[in-house]
């Protein structure tokens, strides 16, 4: 399993379920106006550092907001 793909798991056991199951998220699903499904978090497919650089929302470096 790739780094990313293990951190995302984590973040996702640890961070997400947690904060979904305490408040839960408003739609279930989120769509374009298109009708196309939204994912809750996107991963890179680029070849960089996603920890140091971006991180996973709730945690260091916030560097994403509301």
């Amino acid at each position: 399993m790739s780094k990313i793909k293990k951190q995302f798991l984590e973040w996702k056991d640890n961070k997400l379920n947690p904060s979904i199951n305490k408040f839960s998220e408003r739609p279930k699903n989120f769509k374009t106006d298109s009708e196309i499904n939204i994912d809750n978090l996107y991963l890179p497919k680029d070849n960089f550092d996603y920890e140091k650089q971006i991180g996973f929302p709730g945690q260091y470096p916030f560097t994403r907001g509301v």
